[in-house]
Formats: structure tokens, C-alpha cells, sequence
């Protein structure tokens, strides 16, 4: 019976994760805290490596930012011109991640990977008081930076997919 199960956890794992992450990379971003997990527990039955999984994680997520950004279309207009810093930024980011991740071997890629979730989950939390920062507000009003029940949301997903990726 717990074999039967395993193997349909293993089945199912893949699918549900990567339908959550959509959901959760379209609405706040770190999908792939469910779906690099996932991708590493069934590429490392079907032998394909972390830097492999990585790479079809970033393009399978892709297309839920793409419809995320025309969808909130009208709300990235209220900031104008301050994204520009922020998108040169990520994509100067994405060069530079896009070319160690091919110059990373596997093994080495595997082995530093906790640590570069636990640098975005810190990433993730801190973006709720920078954010804070930069939102517009009426007159008078006061922004309130971001709570700690993200900050250990943020932290809780870091832990659990660095445990999943090793528990698979």
C-alpha cells in the first residue's frame, strides 16, 4: 500500500505542483519554490540533471509572466517611468543567472541551490517593505511596509523545497 502511494505521489507531484506555481507566479511571483522541486524529484528518476531542470522550469513559467504583466497591465502604469531601474535590473540579472546557470555543472548547481532559494525567499520578503516604498499613495495616507506573516511565508517556502528536493 505505501508503495502504491509513493508512486502516486511521484506521478502527481509534477502536475499539481506545477499548476500551483502557475497560480502563485501569476499572482506574487515564487512559483518556482513548488516548481524547481518538483522538476528535480522526477528529472532525477528520469536522469536529467538540475541545470537541465532549472532551465525547463524558467521556460515553463514563462508564459504565466507574460499573461501576468498584460493583466495587471494597468496598474504597472501608475508606476511609469520608476520600473525602468527595475527592469534593466532583472534582465541584467537574467543575463548574468542564465550564464553561470550553463557554466554550473550539475553537481555544483545542485549544492548551491538551497542557498540560492533561501537568497530569494530573503529576496521575496524584503520586497514587501521595498515595495511599500515605491507605491503610490493618496495624500495623506501612510504605506505600511510588508507583515511577517509574509516574511515567514517566504521563509516556510524556502524550507520546504529545499526539504523536497531532498526528500526526492
Amino acid at each position: 500500500m505505501a508503495a502504491i502511494f509513493s508512486q502516486l505521489l511521484r506521478v502527481l507531484w509534477l502536475p499539481v505542483a506545477s499548476f500551483f506555481a502557475g497560480i502563485l507566479n501569476s499572482i506574487a511571483g515564487g512559483g518556482s519554490f513548488l516548481s524547481l522541486p518538483a522538476l528535480l524529484a522526477s528529472g532525477s528518476a528520469a536522469g536529467v540533471g538540475a541545470v537541465t531542470a532549472q532551465a525547463t522550469n524558467t521556460v515553463a513559467l514563462w508564459p504565466g509572466q507574460l499573461s501576468a504583466l498584460v493583466a495587471f497591465r494597468k496598474q504597472l502604469r501608475e508606476f511609469g517611468w520608476k520600473l525602468l531601474p527595475l527592469g534593466v535590473a532583472s534582465g541584467v540579472g537574467g543575463e548574468i543567472g542564465g550564464w553561470l546557470l550553463l557554466r554550473t555543472g550539475n553537481r555544483m548547481f545542485r549544492e548551491i541551490l538551497p542557498w540560492l532559494l533561501l537568497f530569494a525567499a530573503i529576496m521575496f520578503a524584503l520586497s514587501f517593505p521595498w515595495a511599500a516604498g515605491c507605491r503610490p499613495s493618496p495624500a495623506g495616507s501612510v504605506t505600511t511596509p510588508g507583515s511577517s506573516s509574509a516574511r515567514w511565508w517566504s521563509a516556510s517556502m524556502w524550507a520546504t523545497s529545499v526539504r523536497a528536493a531532498d526528500f526526492w
